[in-house]
């Protein structure tokens, strides 16, 4: 049924297949061998909306509740985005289902008919599902609904503009064999595994037991610390592993492992809770701590614009590390566009054109040389060398 409601929305040959498990209802395989940068699929979306703003702020709906108001929408439409939606999974939301239902009452189409039943299921398909779009719109797919998580993705999604329809595409960051799960993130990565774990449960019910959650080094939470063999004060360091426990660092430079005294790891935790950005908690926090990078990013508009620049090589840095990937990454690329647009802002050309390099070989590896991010970083690359 699922393959016969896919090319409805599908844009050409789709290179998975859903399948279903015990412990997974439903999730993406690669129908074939699948190498980094492939496009997996494209897909129309089932229905996209943007918040409502009435001027009655007691009919105001954020972009969640205005997804969920176009699923209800098509109840007994009888439509290809009926049948799609009906295959759709989500854990009824039963908190806010009453007040959605109340705003969304006596509103015209399947709003008249919906049931608080039919409104709280609504809202968690979407809430489950849904994905932000690249301008401000939020939507649901059908086959972009079946991807599993991972906290170390394999894939990502991109969104074509509104003039084509808000497209999905699924790129490949990552090689995998035929058979084997193809897999995004939920969540923003850049996080560490408490509050990637706190988010995905809240969100979508589930606790996340992928490697990354489990074993792999915690290298959103980056420290300055001492390395007894670099005998360095100032080495980069990450908790060796994501348990609450986890009282060992490991440094970046030699790969070395040692353990901490409950004192040494309480200084580290003061400065990851300290509630301002002080300079005690600078000099233990490393620039590429998730806290830090979170508050350069909230605040990049009151940064000077040569410091920017450098904020966001920093960012692409960090983003490298944390996934281990330089050249195959989106946000890789975005950031080190944006730190170019900068240094051509500021007429330093020579490091533009090499940030604008890099960014290429970003875009190209992911999106292929003929992509309109290509395109637009060989315009600016023009532009900035004339």
């Amino acid at each position: 049924m699922i393959s016969d409601s896919l090319g409805e929305f599908l844009i050409g040959q789709a290179a998975s297949e859903v399948v279903g498990c015990e412990r997974v209802c439903r999730h993406l395989v690669a129908a074939r061998d699948l190498a980094s940068g492939d496009a997996v699929f494209t897909e129309h979306p089932l229905v996209v909306a943007k918040p409502d703003t009435s001027s009655d702020p007691k009919l105001q709906l954020n972009e969640v509740e205005a997804v969920a108001l176009k699923l209800l929408d098509l109840l007994g439409s009888g439509t290809a985005e009926e049948r799609g939606a009906e295959l759709l999974e989500g854990t009824p939301m039963s908190g806010g289902a009453g007040e959605f239902w109340r705003k969304v009452a006596g509103r015209g189409q399947g709003k008249q008919r919906a049931t608080e039943e039919q409104c709280a299921k609504a809202l968690g398909i979407t809430t489950t599902n849904a994905h932000g779009t690249c301008d401000g719109s939020m939507a649901l797919f059908l086959m972009g609904s079946m991807m599993e998580h991972s906290c170390a993705p394999n894939a990502c999604v991109d969104f074509a503009p509104a003039a084509e329809r808000h497209a999905m595409t699924l790129r490949m960051l990552a090689p995998v064999a035929k058979g084997e799960r193809i897999t995004i993130s939920y969540v923003v990565e850049y996080q560490p595994t408490a509050m990637r774990q706190s988010r995905l449960k809240k969100q979508h019910g589930f606790v996340c037991e992928c490697q990354r959650c489990t074993s792999m080094p915690e290298k959103a939470r980056a420290f300055q610390y001492a390395c007894p063999v670099c005998a360095e004060d100032g080495c980069l360091c990450s908790p060796a592993n994501p348990a609450a426990s986890c009282r060992d660092l490991q440094c970046d430079d030699c790969g070395t492992v040692f353990t901490l005294s409950d004192a040494q790891w309480k200084e580290l935790i003061k400065a990851e809770i300290c509630p301002v950005i002080c300079e005690s908690c600078t000099s233990v926090l490393h620039p590429y701590h998730h806290k830090l990078v979170s508050m350069y990013k909230q605040n990049m508009k009151s940064v000077p614009l040569g410091a920017q620049s450098e904020l966001y090589c920093q960012f692409a840095d960090a983003r490298s590390r944390l996934t281990g990937r330089s050249v195959v990454d989106q946000w890789v690329g975005e950031y080190l566009e944006k730190a170019a647009d900068i240094f051509a802002k500021l007429d330093d050309k020579e490091s533009a054109t090499e940030k604008y390099a890099a960014a290429l070989e970003c875009y190209c590896a992911l999106f292929g040389a003929g992509s309109t991010q290509v395109s637009r970083v060989h315009a600016k690359q023009k532009r900035c060398s004339s």
